[in-house]
């Protein structure tokens, strides 16, 4: 009897929930069901740790790489405005169920929905901006993966962002800017999809519809990386009709 019982504890052991489990729950989970994993172009999925949070309860972190900047479904907007963005994903497994999925801590991939904090909450963010590239001979604008300081909101930080131009490694590496010295975001409104941003006259470079065309690419580009962004307005001073080629 005392044999049959030691057996029987050793099966109990044997089936118990472990790290193991929950890691190999929570990455089927991630290439079946996280859409910024499944819809932006996810690869390079990498796992990084597993934390016992209660008896069966395992937080499970990974990694990855994904070809659209952003969270969960890419709309028709932002299809062209690819960013290789790397992010962090924790997911929750609970005997064998997965309970959470947050992406970078401000993304829950169950529900589709950014969650919602204070501002005074998020300091910072990985964001795309788009500056020129010369790549045989032509040039094109491309998104320049950065983290920048959060100031009133992702979109009017990474406009600001934009505005002051390369950094000295993007610059060695390449890239620079059309958006004239000088230029200051006046205001950035955003109502049901339409980003209205108000530029300073600096913005203007006077002539050059090429130059110009660039210029309205790179800010157009940079707002509709953003979900709530569809569509993008350009002011000078206030003016419709300044910047156009």
């Amino acid at each position: 009897m005392v044999l049959l019982g030691i057996y029987f504890l050793a099966e109990i052991e044997d089936e118990e929930f472990t790290a193991e489990d929950a890691q190999r729950i929570a990455e089927e989970w991630i290439v079946e069901n996280a859409a910024t994993y499944t819809e932006r172009g996810g690869r390079d999925l990498e796992y990084g740790d597993a934390e016992e949070v209660e008896e069966g309860v395992y937080d499970v972190y990974f990694s990855f790489m994904s070809a659209f900047a952003g969270f969960g479904e890419v709309d028709e907007e932002e299809a062209y405005a690819q960013v290789e963005t790397p992010h962090d994903i924790r997911v929750r497994v609970d005997s064998g169920e997965v309970t959470e999925a947050v992406t970078d801590e401000i993304f829950d991939e169950i529900s589709g929905e950014m969650i919602e904090e204070d501002d005074e909450d998020l300091t910072s963010a990985t964001v795309g901006l788009f500056f020129v590239e010369v790549v045989d001979d032509l040039e094109q604008v491309t998104a320049v993966e950065r983290n920048i300081e959060l100031i009133n909101g992702v979109e009017e930080s990474a406009l600001v962002s934009l505005l002051a131009g390369v950094t000295d490694e993007e610059e060695e590496a390449g890239y620079s800017s059309a958006i004239p010295e000088g230029t200051e975001l006046l205001s950035l409104d955003i109502d049901e999809g339409l980003a209205t941003a108000d530029f300073s006259s600096e913005i203007d470079p006077g002539g050059g519809s090429a130059w110009i065309m660039t210029i309205q690419e790179q800010v157009e580009r940079t707002l509709l990386q953003f979900e709530e962004v569809e569509e993008v307005l350009i002011l000078v001073e206030g003016q419709e009709d300044r910047l156009q080629p």
